[in-house]
C-alpha cells in the first residue's frame, strides 16, 4: 500500500533499497527490461530519466505483467561485475537516475543516483559471508 505520508515513503524507500541491494550482492546478478527500441527510460515528473532495475527476474517479469505499455519487454539479465565495469560509467554520463524493484509505472516508485545503488550493493557485497571452498 503507497501512502503520502512522506516519512513512510522514506521508510518504504529505504526497504526497498536494502531489499535491493542485499539481493543483488546475494545473486551477483540484477536485471532491467528490453524490447527491440532497448532499455526503457521513462522521465519522471521532475523531468529526469530514469533506467529501471530489479534484484530478481520475477520481479522484472511481474512489473512487465503489471503494466499497459510493457508487455512487449522481456527481463534482461545482468551479471552484477558487467553492470559495475561496463554499466555504471554510462548511466551516470547520460545523467540518468537508476529505479530500483518497480511495481507500478504510474505509482510511488523507489529512485536514486547510480553512485549510491553502485555504494549500496558494495558495502552489501563486503557483509556477504565467503564460499568455503570443498
Amino acid at each position: 500500500m503507497q501512502t503520502n505520508n512522506p516519512e513512510n515513503t522514506t521508510v518504504s524507500t529505504a526497504k526497498t533499497e536494502i531489499e535491493f541491494y542485499r539481493q543483488v550482492a546475494q545473486t551477483e546478478s540484477l536485471f532491467s527490461i528490453i524490447d527491440d527500441k532497448g532499455i526503457p527510460t521513462p522521465t519522471g515528473d521532475d523531468g529526469l530519466k530514469v533506467m529501471p532495475f530489479w534484484s530478481s527476474e520475477a520481479a522484472a517479469l511481474d512489473f512487465i505483467q503489471s503494466n499497459e505499455g510493457f508487455t512487449q519487454f522481456q527481463p534482461y539479465p545482468i551479471e552484477w561485475s558487467i553492470f559495475q565495469d561496463k554499466w555504471i560509467e554510462g548511466i551516470a554520463q547520460d545523467d540518468l537516475l537508476v529505479g530500483l524493484n518497480w511495481q507500478k509505472i504510474d505509482g510511488e516508485n523507489c529512485v536514486t543516483e547510480v553512485e549510491l545503488m553502485l555504494k549500496g550493493i558494495i558495502e552489501m557485497l563486503k557483509n556477504k559471508p565467503i564460499k568455503k571452498a570443498k
